[in-house]
């Protein structure tokens, strides 16, 4: 049997460990609460208290390739994993789930393609660092639509960013789509405007 100042120690270092190992709360890795927040006000359908979807995008126009891409945050994610848990008449995602968002944004990516199979890469340039896609989701069914010049495809993607290495929590950068044989298309990015 332990003492009792062992047991008020050990009382005393568990929530400073606990607390340590948890990085501080940004929109990157927003806290539990928040998280719990976002995911219950996508579950009600009630409107967010942040700006969701921030994004940057380039003019669509047809004739070039069309960009379009958008940043979820972890916060953004919870309120569409509520959301599409409230569409499905399922329960409310608990708290444990919601915790595998931390770290991992999304980018949304559309592109405006002569093929339908168009496949790219997508990485996000911050300081001299490449950030890679951990993970990148094709549609599977691409819009069509007409342009001069032919019929166009309209070729979406989803890349998540996350552990090990995820995007910068501040500052600037670019958002990068690579084709093998075309040049990159790059959009400036803010993360301060993620906050």
């Amino acid at each position: 049997m332990r003492s009792l100042p062992a047991l008020l120690a050990l009382l005393l270092i568990l929530p400073m460990a606990a607390q340590q190992s948890e990085p501080a709360a940004s929109w990157l890795f927003p806290s539990d609460a928040s998280l719990d927040a976002a995911m219950r006000a996508g579950y009600s359908g009630a409107k967010p208290s942040w700006p969701t979807l921030c994004s940057t995008t380039q003019s669509p126009r047809c004739g070039g390739d069309v960009f379009i891409a958008s940043i979820r945050t972890p916060l953004d994610r919870a309120l569409l994993v509520g959301s599409d848990a409230r569409a499905k008449f399922a329960d409310a995602p608990s708290l444990t789930s919601l915790r595998e968002l931390k770290g991992r944004p999304e980018v949304v990516v559309a592109v405006c393609s002569y093929d339908p199979e168009d496949r790219f890469a997508v990485a996000i340039e911050s300081a001299g660092e490449i950030y890679r896609a951990a993970k990148t989701s094709f549609q599977s069914s691409p819009a069509s639509m007409f342009c001069p010049g032919g019929k166009r495809w309209l070729v979406g993607a989803t890349a998540e960013f996350g552990p090990p290495k995820t995007v910068p929590t501040s500052g600037h950068g670019d958002l990068v789509v690579r084709w093998t044989a075309r040049p990159d298309v790059r959009v400036p990015l803010s993360f301060d405007a993620l906050r």
